[in-house]
């Protein structure tokens, strides 16, 4: 083919893709068209799928995008062949998989790059809204991934990149679909970089700024110029090529610049109180000590942050024996939602609150551990319980994973007692497989719980909050979504979309004081313990996590769209942190896979790494030249 374009084509050490195939979904235009043609331009065959859709997803009727790339491609020489399937589908990621391995015999590169937009602030956010995204962005990358995972792990090789947004990783208004989604996105990978490792599958992810379909009506033709996606390429050509060395990584991308972001853990400390488990009181005197990131480190999968854990008890630089502290931490005429409170820490949570004065609403469905089944007995117990105790409390039985239980748990609350709080979502279940045993049932009501379950009760109760300018809202996340967990795809992809969640809804909150957190508990539940070693589970008990989950409630509570590890006494902090920028591009001409190859080293760099408010703050910090 001709390449009298490419200024490296004499270099031996130019990256190629010879005899590689790569399927790029949503190759119709933008991002997608352009790793397309740059792909087939060093030698790979390409399967251009696109749906053909319009920027909401809604079909147009037309497959012309995808035909119009291979006519493209083809004339310069290439290889490739159109794809229409809907990524939204379990067969539509079935046949673009099949299609690349009866035209070419077999997959080596994966970009999930299909998407959609469907923007609305979150109280006007419709569930078709929601489903949309969610189904498009998260969904289909499972849809098509699981297949070529599968012939990755038997041909003992495989390069995979998801297409994360600085929304998912740092929030923005009026996209909590997209933010969780996006986030998601990072979970998948989290868990798919532990589960390809011996395999020789590396799996990235990618959180491009760059003009597209999606963005053509919304940037300023001068800043839709310079974000050509032929400035983002080049990352994504070098992540798929065997010379990368990297798997679990998040670069951002624009107009020539790059920088790495990566999940901190700071590093703690162990609190330990007057009695048996610290207090919320203990916790707020220790809170410095517990935000600390100074010595931040990074995870590269759940084991390592557990076992960092554990080695705190026995550090005694990290122990704090906290002398007696009044109790002032009160809920005296709060109402709070617990979803999942039948029994391990939503019994705990619900207990906790009723003691200092809240009215709760024990939510439970009474299912089994992968959700099947269901029964009155588990929230009823927790509400005697509480009545005993002297507190008020009511149970219900709805069902988070269905848009009609958010809204029935959330109308009980109101009819009940008159107003709503807080709302802890801590409602889930697990059905661990590996990757290419999950069936996609398994993959569905994993993410039907504990995401769009999150959405189903945080919306109706979000309108409520916002028009009382007052609320308190709980996300439950997990070390497998922050760092990864063999077997655990489904669970981390949740987790972690939880996070995007609640980096969009601390902005949309933040006029209303609307707090929102998230909390990834250590602790032994109905989930864990028949899996979990008895000395070890005794020694996890939920009464651990609950004073940071009261701290965050409260009305002392200062922080917005924070997340702490907590477990056995243990508590820190996490958060994204991202690298200063490098610049590569010379003028209008955007840079090489070569160059990022040379700059890689500069490119990971982390020193003077910071958090970032939100996407705006994120995508200024990219474009400021730092090295």
């Amino acid at each position: 083919m001709d390449t009298s374009n490419n200024n490296n084509q004499n270099s031996k050490d130019m990256i190629r893709f010879d005899n590689r195939v790569v399927i790029i979904t949503g190759a119709g235009g933008g991002l997608g068209r352009t790793y397309a043609l740059e792909f087939a331009k060093r030698g790979a065959k390409v399967v251009v799928n696109d749906f053909g859709g319009s920027r909401d997803g809604s079909s147009t009727g037309s497959a012309s995008p995808a035909d119009v790339v291979v006519d493209e491609i083809k004339a310069l020489g290439g290889d490739a062949i159109a794809n229409y399937d809907n990524v939204a589908t379990v067969d539509g990621g079935e046949h673009i998989v099949q299609t690349a391995k009866k035209a070419f015999g077999r997959v080596d590169i994966l970009i999930n790059n299909a998407g959609i937009l469907s923007d609305k602030s979150f109280v006007k956010m419709l569930p078709e809204n929601w489903q949309s995204v969610v189904d498009v962005h998260l969904n289909g990358a499972y849809n098509v991934t699981r297949p070529a995972f599968k012939l990755m792990k038997e041909q003992g090789y495989g390069r995979i990149i998801m297409t994360t947004s600085a929304a998912g990783l740092y929030g923005n208004f009026g996209q909590t679909n997209y933010s969780s989604a996006k986030a998601g996105l990072v979970g998948l990978m989290n868990t798919l970089k532990i589960e390809g490792l011996k395999y020789n599958i590396k799996i990235n992810t990618v959180a491009p700024l760059a003009a597209s379909r999606l963005t053509e009506d919304v940037f300023p033709p001068d800043f839709f110029e310079k974000t050509k996606p032929d400035f983002v390429a080049p990352i994504v050509l070098y992540l798929c090529s065997e010379s990368c060395p990297m798997t679990g990584g998040i670069y951002n991308a624009a107009a020539g610049y790059f920088n790495r972001v990566a999940m901190k853990t700071g590093p703690g400390v162990v609190i330990k109180g007057t009695s048996e488990f610290p207090t919320v009181e203990d916790l707020i005197a220790n809170k410095s000590a517990i935000d600390n990131m100074s010595q931040a480190k990074e995870f590269f999968q759940l084991n390592e942050q557990v076992g960092d854990a554990f080695m705190a008890f026995e550090n005694p630089d990290k122990i704090i024996k906290q002398s007696e502290t009044p109790k002032s931490v009160q809920f005296d005429n709060q109402v709070a939602i617990i979803t999942g409170a039948g029994g391990g820490l939503g019994r705990v949570y619900a207990l906790d609150l009723a003691r200092r004065g809240a009215k709760v609403l024990v939510n439970d469905l009474g299912g089994a551990r992968d959700g099947t089944g269901n029964s009155t007995s588990q929230a009823d117990r927790v509400v005697d319980e509480i009545k005993k105790l002297g507190g008020t409390a009511i149970a219900n039985y709805d069902n988070v994973a269905t848009v009609e239980g958010g809204k029935n748990i959330v109308k009980s609350a109101i009819e009940t007692f008159g107003r709503l709080d807080i709302v802890i979502n801590n409602a889930g279940i697990l059905r661990d497989k590996s990757f290419v045993k999950m069936t996609s049932e398994n993959w569905k009501a994993v993410i039907n719980v504990h995401l769009d379950g999150a959405f189903h009760v945080t919306q109706p109760a979000f309108a409520i909050m916002k028009e009382q300018g007052y609320g308190r809202i709980i996300m439950t996340t997990s070390a497998a979504g922050l760092y990864g967990n063999f077997g655990q795809a489904n669970y981390s992809a949740a987790k972690m979309a939880l996070v995007g969640l609640m980096n969009t809804l601390k902005i949309e909150g933040a006029r209303y004081n609307i707090k929102v957190n998230t909390v990834a508990p250590l602790a032994a539940s109905r989930l864990t313990e028949d899996i979990t070693p008895k000395e070890l589970f005794d020694k996890m008990k939920p009464e651990f996590v609950s004073p940071i989950v009261l701290y965050l409630l409260s009305e002392k509570c200062a922080e917005s769209g924070a997340i702490f590890n907590a477990g056995m006494g243990y508590f820190n902090r996490a958060a994204f942190y991202t690298g200063p920028s490098i610049a590569l591009n010379k003028g209008m001409e955007a840079p090489k896979p070569e160059d990022i190859q040379t700059n890689w080293e500069a490119i990971n760099l982390m020193d003077d790494a910071k958090e970032m408010a939100d996407a705006n703050e994120a995508t200024v910090a990219l474009l400021s030249k730092n090295t």
